[in-house]
């Protein structure tokens, strides 16, 4: 199950030149997130309204932590943390983007990663799942030159994350890679075009969209255990008519840069 995480924010504020806007450069420490006091209206994608946002996104709490209008600036590696071999969903600005840290376990490093990258691309599997009262949504990555190569997320629709990134990919058909090594300063940051990818938002919401959908770490607990039984290896239940192949396309910025307020 993907964990949730609050990041408290320090900003060092200066006034850029050429601008009349400060930035705010993020320095972002992990935490457990709250629930917010008052749900956001969820996303829309095509015909569907999706449900009330109970877990802040990352923008959001970036957002909420500036004192005043202004723009904030924040690496993918620092939004990650230290989260290893767990897939990270995010949306920030449009940009919808898989953040992950590999470890030896995976690769010795990041060596030839992006080569393999270039010539294969990625697979990302996407499936609405029913588990008792609840719905939820089943991500597998899968890498190249990468063993095993597979990494699961189970990600509900009450995460503020979970819908800027469908809603992001959904509308551009595009998803940003950003993969960093528990051993390797160096990171990898591509933009892969996903054709079909709407597509493939749009099938898995009609499976969960009529269900609940669990916030917090208590009410998740049950439904992945659900799926984790349902789905005893990773290799299971994947479906090529669920998958999009991720090509790569330019590289990417490795930091995200949006307006606050």
């Amino acid at each position: 199950m993907v964990r949730a995480m609050l990041f408290r924010t320090r900003r060092a504020l200066r006034r850029p030149v050429g601008t009349g806007t400060p930035l705010a450069v993020s320095a972002l420490d992990a935490g457990p997130v709250e629930p917010l006091a008052t749900p956001l209206p969820g996303r829309r994608i095509d015909n569907h309204r999706l449900p009330d946002i109970v877990m802040p996104s990352t923008a959001t709490r970036l957002a909420a932590a500036a004192e005043r209008p202004t723009r904030v600036i924040t690496m993918y590696s620092t939004i990650l943390g230290d989260r290893d071999n767990a897939p990270l969903f995010v949306g920030i600005d449009g940009r919808a983007a898989v953040l992950l840290r590999l470890t030896a376990t995976q690769r010795p490093d990041l060596n030839h990663l992006d080569e393999a990258l270039k010539e294969h691309g990625a697979q990302l599997y996407m499936s609405g799942e029913v588990l008792g009262q609840y719905g939820m949504l089943r991500i597998v990555l899968r890498l190249p030159d990468t063993e095993p190569g597979l990494f699961e997320a189970v990600l509900s629709l009450a995460h503020g994350d979970v819908q800027d990134f469908l809603a992001a990919a959904h509308a551009n058909d595009t998803v940003e890679l950003h993969l960093f090594h528990a051993t390797d300063d160096r990171m990898l940051s591509s933009s892969c075009t996903g054709a079909g990818i709407h597509r493939v938002v749009r099938d898995a919401l009609e499976v969960i969209l009529p269900f609940e959908h669990p916030a917090t770490v208590t009410e998740q607990r049950e439904p992945v255990g659900q799926l984790a039984a349902r789905f005893p290896k990773v290799t299971d239940g994947l479906d090529d008519e669920a998958m999009v192949h991720l090509r790569v396309t330019r590289p990417a910025q490795p930091f995200v840069l949006f307006a606050s307020g």
